[in-house]
């Protein structure tokens, strides 16, 4: 590659370029004029950049003007700066200029004015080996008599591997000791400056290969070699994998296997290949931490040509025991799929793959469910193959099950007609998992259920065939709020995430957490729809779990980690209300009795004060909360505001956890306000973590499904009062209503028990015991004739007696 050059006809198309006096006079040759401006510049002045080029050193040097230069240099201009905010192509220091241009006289005068200290003296070096000659190169190792550190020779190996320097990179290998991390990260960077949909000649495609051939022979491996890539904040692609992600680098790739690259190699921790990359990233981009956008076009033919080519296989287990086979089925078409069975050798082969399962006991059909892949789903349970529409897992995960489970990558219009399909060829509703899940609590974890009313249409065909309302089941939480780089596991992400994370919580950084409802967990995951539907069909909002958490409570602490347009004090109240409205219906019967007799009319008022607070609290709280649940231009105008002011604020913690929390970058768009905010990282939210939908539609569902299960909270407060109330209209205790009923009952049945003849004796003492409870009377014999006669008497039973012999 040729090094950036500047000539004065370019610098002249800038009209405007007369408003830097020193550039100008140095770029017209006024050396007199320019003198005269040194003696009165400042070292600010001397130093500063143009935006453009450079400072005026640099444009010296680009000219070729010693005499400039000389002075300028003089004057305390400095050699080994690095400008701000230039042409990305000129961003060097002027000493780096020199050495690419491999212009020694200049090189060589800048060198003496330059301490081998000096912040940046090492870009002559790096520039060198990019652009210029061996020679160069030599001159500059020979001027620092081996003091150039081990890390400056390294980034001088990289620069000439990113510009496919073939020459410099053979001389640094014999003379200069790398350490394998080094060679590693040369390798890394053969890829770099190979622009997309830029047309590569024999020559440049020849030299990415030697380069490559270069850097292995010395002992570089590409399963170790990370890529650079430029729009990536975060710079650990594994080279393998991102140079199969895009036909424009499969050049490189294959010089990698033509030198010994095993394509069946572990990528990753979890231990997948190329072929479980290229399979998984159908849907648009390969599921990596970070993840790898991938082009519009569909890089998959050409990948798995050249893979099998050489003999990669599609059988290759990962420590999840998944084949390629698995990822295609969930996220390829038929066609796919059969093109990659059609690299088995027989038919018999074949066959017996198709009924392959992991280690979970998970199918094709569970994948092709889960990515809600039609056609392999009805090829999978034709009588072709054979597989059943009720095949469970170890944890009695059944295909239903996947279909209906979260899915980062698939619509929720798809992942309902995928359910459809499943319950017409005969699937079971009813099923549970080893942990208690169902197909609600599936529907409620997942928050992108296609158009409004379809999930929770859904809801009431599941009720009505079995599903249980208020089943329990157990979930894997954040354990300390980890933020989801550190949660994750490093490797492709697929399928339903809660799944792993109840099989292993430690390794992702999880607690479990069982005894939830349906709607615990369409209260964490904010589903408004199916929230809607729960309470509808009578769900219970104050239902606790294992920790003693009601969906209630959900939702205050899930408003505060979301930063919802909901007031603490909203919250706050909230959650007291059902406690005071308990304290207030259960205290009113004996405060009303209490008061009733008190001379003082404030006193007498004060129940029906209480009761009326009460209720102009709930509806107070509803009237602020219904402004929360119903979309409106209120709605979003306290979105936008939220999220302005956390934007204004820098808050970066909050937009973060809101984007992670649903996977989407920025409010409107991806790239509106999005963290990393501007000005503060090298590249924007949605290039950083490949994620391509704004946060504005599901921070809305949270809010709207937050605010509907406190109104269902204020509205349980509200009918509980109002039957205490009616309960106790009589001035009787509400809560013995239903006690007394079956008091006076048991009474009647007891008396109906009594013998007819009672023993005088015990009547006696039975009397005097109860003689301070009620007045004194005289208790004769029945039939005697004086008071103090002895022996057993006839009691009236209370039966009624039937008179069998009265006339019908």
């Amino acid at each position: 590659m040729s090094a950036p050059t500047l000539t004065v006809s370019e610098i002249f198309k800038d009209k405007h370029y007369a408003s830097w006096p020193l550039h100008f006079c140095v770029a017209i040759g006024n050396l007199g004029t320019l003198q005269y401006l040194l003696d009165k510049a400042t070292p600010d002045i001397i130093n500063e950049s143009d935006d453009k080029w450079g400072t005026p050193l640099h444009i010296a040097i680009y000219l070729g003007n010693e005499d400039a230069v000389d002075m300028l240099l003089k004057a305390g201009a400095r050699p080994a700066l690095m400008p701000d905010y230039v042409y990305e192509e000129y961003h060097t220091t002027p000493i780096g200029v020199a050495a690419r241009l491999g212009n020694m006289n200049l090189l060589w005068k800048l060198w003496q004015h330059a301490d081998f200290e000096t912040v940046g003296i090492e870009s002559c070096l790096v520039e060198a080996a990019g652009y210029s000659q061996p020679s160069t190169v030599d001159a500059i190792l020979g001027w620092g008599r081996e003091r150039w550190s081990l890390e400056a020779e390294g980034h001088a190996l990289s620069e000439a591997a990113k510009r496919w320097n073939i020459e410099n990179i053979r001389f640094l290998l014999s003379r200069c000791p790398f350490v394998q991390e080094t060679l590693d990260s040369a390798l890394g960077q053969v890829p770099a400056t190979i622009r997309f949909k830029e047309r590569q000649t024999d020559s440049v495609r020849a030299a990415q290969s030697q380069t490559i051939k270069l850097l292995m022979d010395a002992g570089a491996d590409p399963c170790n070699s990370k890529a650079f890539v430029r729009s990536s904040m975060v710079r650990d692609e594994p080279l393998l994998v991102h140079t199969i992600a895009y036909e424009h680098l499969h050049n490189c790739l294959e010089a990698m296997l033509e030198n010994g690259t095993d394509p069946n190699v572990s990528i990753n921790a979890q231990g997948q290949t190329l072929l479980h990359y290229v399979a998984i990233a159908a849907r648009g981009r390969i599921m990596f931490r970070p993840r790898l956008t991938l082009p519009l076009q569909d890089p998959r033919e050409a990948a798995y040509k050249l893979l099998f080519r050489f003999n990669a296989s599609v059988l290759q287990q990962d420590m999840f025991g998944n084949t390629p086979l698995h990822f295609a089925a969930a996220t390829s078409n038929l066609y796919t799929l059969k093109y990659m069975l059609s690299s088995l050798p027989t038919e018999l082969e074949r066959r017996a793959t198709l009924r392959l399962r992991n280690h979970q006991g998970e199918s094709l059909l569970h994948f092709a469910s889960g990515g809600a892949q039609i056609g392999i789903m009805e090829y999978l349970l034709s009588d072709e193959v054979g597989l059943r529409v009720d095949d469970t897992t170890f944890r009695g995960w059944a295909p239903l099950l996947n279909a209906l489970a979260p899915s980062s990558t698939i619509t929720g219009s798809s992942k309902l007609e995928t359910a459809r399909l499943l319950l017409a060829r005969g699937a079971d509703p009813t099923v549970v998992t080893h942990d208690g899940w169902t197909a609600l609590h599936c529907l409620a974890i997942n928050s992108r259920l296609g158009q409004p009313g379809e999930s929770e249409n859904l809801v009431g065909e599941l009720l009505l065939r079995g599903v249980p309302l208020e089943s329990r089941a157990s979930f894997a939480f954040d354990e300390h709020n980890q933020s989801r780089e550190v949660r994750s596991k490093r490797g492709i992400s697929y399928g339903c995430l809660q799944l792993h994370h109840l099989e292993d919580p430690k390794s992702y950084g999880k607690v479990i957490r069982s005894g939830l409802t349906p709607l615990h967990v369409a209260a964490f995951c904010g589903t408004v729809d199916v929230v809607r539907a729960l309470l509808k069909r009578g769900a219970d909002p104050a239902a606790e779990d294992s920790k003693g958490n009601s969906p209630a409570s959900i939702v205050h602490v899930r408003s505060s980690s979301l930063s919802l347009a909901i007031s603490p004090a909203v919250s706050i109240i909230t959650i007291i209300l059902p406690i005071v409205g308990f304290l207030n219906t259960a205290c009113y019967p004996t405060f009303r009795r209490n008061t009733k007799s008190s001379p003082s009319s404030v006193a007498q008022l004060g129940p029906l004060v209480v009761q009326v607070l009460q209720a102009l609290i709930a509806t107070i709280l509803a009237t602020l909360l219904l402004e929360r649940a119903v979309p409106s231009s209120v709605m979003s105008c306290m979105l936008d505001k939220q999220w302005m002011s956390m934007f204004r604020a820098h808050d970066a913690g909050s937009i973060r956890k809101i984007q992670d929390a649903f996977d989407c970058c920025g409010l409107n768009s991806v790239r509106d306000r999005a963290y990393p905010f501007p000005g503060t990282a090298p590249s924007n939210c949605a290039e950083t973590y490949g994620r391509r939908t704004a946060c504005r539609e599901p921070w809305q569902g949270a809010l709207q499904t937050m605010a509907l299960l406190d109104i269902a909270v204020i509205v349980g407060v509200g009918l509980v009062q109002i039957l205490g109330l009616f309960l106790s209209k009589d001035g009787g205790s509400w809560r013995s209503t239903w006690g007394f009923s079956r008091s006076g009952e048991r009474s009647q049945h007891r008396e109906s028990r009594r013998p007819l003849l009672i023993d005088r004796e015990r009547d006696v003492v039975e009397e005097e015991e109860a003689a301070p409870e009620r007045p004194e009377r005289e208790s004769q014999s029945y039939g005697s004739m004086n008071g103090d006669e002895s022996g057993p008497r006839v009691v009236p039973s209370s039966v009624v007696e039937r008179n069998n012999w009265a006339d019908e």
